[in-house]
């Protein structure tokens, strides 16, 4: 069936309603539930906004695909070149301000999520005495997007941290210390440039779709603990959890009668171990 105009119409407007929630969610995320000082975390709030929050990531997703359906309802409803350009363009400045309130909420998601996963300045004299070890603790960063971000500052001749690996003795917390040595005279610039390559990670993460997921995943996570600790709700919802393919298979595994519901899960951070465990209690 051939859509008509008003139909078109709808795609177009929808979309543009896409683009002011993203752009209220990004506001909200930035205000981290206060305003003025005063919490804005009631329960219908955040079951509202939870709400919104999923339909905003559902269209981070596929906002390609939206944008694609619609040139091509253009290009069916109009035969006149002129109005197939003008409505091109009407829809490629809306697709520009989606792709710009798409990059801030990521931002705004990013910026969140740094919070918890990036320690602060870690500051440690030197045995020589004339430099020190300066740099940031870092947990939740999937370990190959680390060495990643490393490769590519050497292809581009950018600055390079020492990366070590922390054990349990060194660190019950974080996994990772990202380091470099400093003069006294170099501490402030040495620790931007370590924040610069932080930085990179995260654009890094942004980049791979499964990453990206993975954090906004996370802060969906901490709405939904919000909500039940606003309800008295202990247990964690799995109403949306859609358990990837290696959970399918680890799960089928670890629920076979011959292991007992023994066993461990071995994957990489940022993968999901944490939340595929309660879903197996659950």
């Amino acid at each position: 069936m051939e859509k008509t105009e008003h139909q078109m119409l709808q795609e177009y407007n929808g979309i543009g309603e896409s683009i002011g929630d993203v752009k209220k969610v990004s506001e909200y995320i930035r205000l981290d539930f206060e305003l003025y000082g005063e919490p804005l975390d009631d329960i219908e709030t955040l079951q509202e906004y939870r709400k919104r929050f999923k339909k905003v990531h559902d269209f981070r997703n596929k906002y390609e695909i939206e944008f694609n359906k619609l040139n091509e309802s253009i290009k069916e409803i109009y035969s006149n070149w002129d109005d197939i350009a003008l409505w091109s363009n009407k829809v490629l400045r809306l697709e520009e301000q989606a792709r710009q309130e798409l990059c801030n909420l990521d931002n705004a998601l990013v910026h969140w999520y740094k919070k918890g996963s990036v320690s602060s300045l870690v500051e440690k004299d030197d045995s020589d005495g004339l430099t020190v070890t300066l740099g940031y603790k870092v947990k939740d960063i999937p370990p190959e997007i680390i060495y990643e971000t490393l490769e590519n500052c050497k292809e581009e001749q950018t600055f390079l941290p020492s990366v070590k690996e922390l054990t349990d003795e060194e660190d019950m917390e974080y996994c990772y210390f990202l380091y470099c040595f400093a003069l006294a005279e170099e501490k402030e610039q040495k620790a931007i440039e370590i924040q610069g390559f932080i930085d990179k990670i995260f654009d890094n993460m942004l980049e791979h779709g499964h990453f990206r997921n993975y954090i906004y995943g996370e802060y969906n996570l901490e709405l939904v603990d919000k909500e039940n600790k606003k309800s008295g709700k202990k247990q964690c919802s799995f109403q949306n959890f859609n358990p990837r393919q290696w959970q399918i298979e680890a799960y089928e595994l670890w629920n076979q009668k011959n292991q007992d519901h023994h066993g461990t899960f071995s994957v990489a951070t940022g993968a999901g171990k944490t939340l595929f465990a309660l879903y197996c209690l659950q």
